[in-house]
């Protein structure tokens, strides 16, 4: 199983991209790759451009359009089951990630559901999710952002996916086995989220972001 880091999001809201935000020294996405790496073959970050690092990196083929391109070129890129993770999803849970996917049988996908929500960005995919995804695409003529078209361009969700195959899904008692779903699935989307990120990972040094 492949560990794949999702790093492509605009980060409207934070003003900056988040992906490079810091705790404990270290920036979101270096945690994520360093969290999940000893739980797969193989770390894999998939963004909208090239990153300078020891991981290798996949690049989006349609800027602009959600995780769910990320997925998508992570999937092609590696052919590979993919264990995705947003990264700025700071206390995810890697193990939880392994139990869904020993747990998914011919499932094409493994999604946590607590309280009647999913958590589509820490999940697991088969391969064979990349042509349903294609196929998503061209079914809602998509045009991509700047394109310039009159035409559709409502990207597909993730949740898109999960009502054209068979999806295992991973209630809350399962999840609690590992840990309070409140803190796994916690991600950061504003700079608040991101002082309470550092507070519950113990960080208080700074207020500033970047520095804590």
């Amino acid at each position: 199983m492949t560990g794949v880091i999702l790093a492509g999001g605009s980060s409207g809201r934070m003003g900056r991209p988040k992906h490079l935000l810091t705790i404990g020294g270290q920036t979101l996405l270096e945690r994520a790759a360093q969290k999940i790496r000893p739980f797969v073959r193989e770390v894999v970050i998939s963004m909208s451009h090239s990153y300078p690092g020891p991981w290798k990196t996949v690049t989006d083929r349609l800027p602009g359009s959600g995780p769910v391109v990320g997925i998508h070129a992570a999937l092609v890129a590696t052919g590979e089951t993919c264990a995705v993770v947003a990264c700025d999803m700071p206390f995810f849970s890697p193990e939880l990630l392994l139990f869904m996917e020993r747990e998914m049988g011919d499932a094409l996908v493994s999604v946590p559901r607590v309280g009647g929500y999913i958590e589509p960005l820490h999940a697991v995919y088969r391969p064979e999710c990349a042509a349903y995804i294609s196929e998503l695409f061209m079914r809602l003529d998509f045009v991509p952002v700047g394109a310039g078209s009159a035409r559709n361009n409502r990207h597909p969700r993730v949740a898109d996916l999960f009502s054209r195959v068979k999806v295992h899904y991973v209630g809350e008692a399962s999840v609690r086995a590992f840990g309070d779903p409140d803190l796994i699935f916690f991600n950061i989307n504003t700079y608040s989220d991101y002082q309470r990120a550092c507070r519950l990972a113990g960080d208080i040094s700074a207020h500033d972001p970047g520095l804590c």
